[in-house]
């Protein structure tokens, strides 16, 4: 569906991904990576996905009262994400609170694939009061929340990137030794530098990508100017290598 995205059929697709009976956490977790993926690496459609999300994050509430629970456990009120509604859905959510390490959510969506997608859990607790407890699990579990939390985790993810420089500058003095002495790389070499290039030019698009999709999401009101200021103007001004 998203791969159809267009301004002109926009109206058409986003009543059909918004209407979706999202019935779980993880199902909600899935459109975050999908959406945010599209929108990295087609960043002339970064506009187009970012209402996208807009349409999504007005649901929000929607979405998450189908997979948050609020229960007594442990002397206070606590909440999970634990998929399902209905006859057991407490009971299963206690279970998943119990089991579950700490709070894991966003964070794990950087290299989201189906099978990573079975234990998402996110929870918090015990609280002594139900109210403050019921807006904990809202703000941790709406999407906004983790699309946001999606892309401050590809704009701090720079070692993939710095990697590949640190290899490509040995790469290049290897070709500037050769030179000395009148000879070429190995063609392994060679090619190595070829792939390094291109692996460095995908990356460097998928950052601006990432930059882009911010300040579009900033123009609909999605991220404070605060946290844009903070993070990602700071962060560009002191390192704008």
């Amino acid at each position: 569906c998203l791969n159809k995205l267009t301004r002109e059929n926009f109206d058409r697709l986003r009543t059909t991904i918004v209407d979706m009976d999202f019935a779980t956490v993880r199902q909600l977790v899935v459109v975050v990576a999908l959406v945010y993926d599209k929108a990295v690496t087609q960043s002339y459609l970064g506009d187009v996905y970012a209402d996208m999300c807009y349409s999504l994050h007005q649901k929000s509430k929607a979405l998450q009262a189908r997979f948050l629970h609020i229960f007594e456990h442990q002397g206070g009120f606590c909440w999970s994400s634990c998929d399902g509604i209905g006859e057991g859905a407490s009971e299963r959510a206690i279970a998943a609170f119990d089991e579950a390490d700490g709070v894991v959510g966003a964070p794990m969506l950087a290299g989201v694939v189906e099978s990573s997608l079975e234990g998402v859990q996110i929870r918090g607790g015990p609280h002594t009061d139900e109210l403050k407890c019921k807006k904990e699990a809202l703000k941790m579990t709406k999407f906004r929340r983790l699309l946001l939390n999606r892309c401050q985790d590809e704009f701090d993810n720079n070692e993939p990137y710095a990697q590949l420089h640190v290899e490509e500058r040995s790469l290049v003095q290897a070709r500037i030794e050769a030179h000395k002495l009148g000879q070429e790389l190995s063609d392994e070499q060679a090619l190595r530098l070829a792939v390094l290039n291109r692996k460095k030019r995908e990356l460097k698009l998928r950052i601006l990508g990432n930059s882009m999709f911010v300040g579009h999401l900033y123009n609909r009101g999605m991220i404070p100017v605060s946290v844009l200021a903070d993070s990602c103007i700071f962060y560009l001004i002191s390192d704008p290598d």
